[in-house]
């Protein structure tokens, strides 16, 4: 997260907690007020308007305060991690370390391997089984039957169709 002032600059755990500190106040604040507003019903002779008041005036604060401070811990992690890591990296690189260097997130970096080869193979090899001379005259006797016989049943099923649509008409 960035500082409200300076946006290059991160929120110091330290300002988040403040800020936390001020919303609670803020929340504590508002809850007391309903609170008085629901000792007010009470005292008018409203005790479920009161028990309501009451309830909202503590739960709904109370709700707002958990998630921030839930966010604000996290935040406070991860600045922490952050921190860390950059220790580490300079333990291990040195502070001045030449090769490294700031990185644009919004540009996109090709690798070596992604200029050399493309993501989609454009060359397809495609095998084409070549028809085989019958070695021996039965067998090429045998195929020339299959192939009468498989014209014939092409002919007999066009033949029933034709006197069907004839009928029909």
């Amino acid at each position: 997260m960035r500082g409200p002032i300076d946006p290059e600059q991160l929120l110091s755990p330290g300002m988040l907690k403040s800020a936390n500190t001020l919303l609670t106040v803020c929340l504590a604040a508002l809850a007391g007020m309903g609170i008085i507003h629901a000792i007010g019903h009470l005292f008018v002779g409203r005790p479920f308007t009161a028990l309501l008041w009451a309830a909202g005036a503590t739960a709904i604060p109370l709700t707002f305060w958990m998630i921030v401070r839930l966010l604000s811990e996290s935040l406070a992690a991860q600045h922490a991690l952050n921190e860390r890591i950059t220790l580490l990296n300079e333990s291990l690189w040195g502070p001045d370390d030449e090769d490294w260097e700031e990185v644009d997130p919004t540009e996109v970096v090709e690798t070596e391997e992604e200029k050399e080869e493309p993501s989609v193979k454009t060359d397809i090899e495609v095998e084409v089984e070549a028809e085989t001379e019958p070695e021996t005259e039965a067998e090429a006797e045998a195929e020339a039957e299959a192939e009468a016989e498989a014209e014939a049943e092409a002919e007999a099923d066009k033949k029933p169709e034709t006197k069907k649509k004839k009928d029909k008409s």
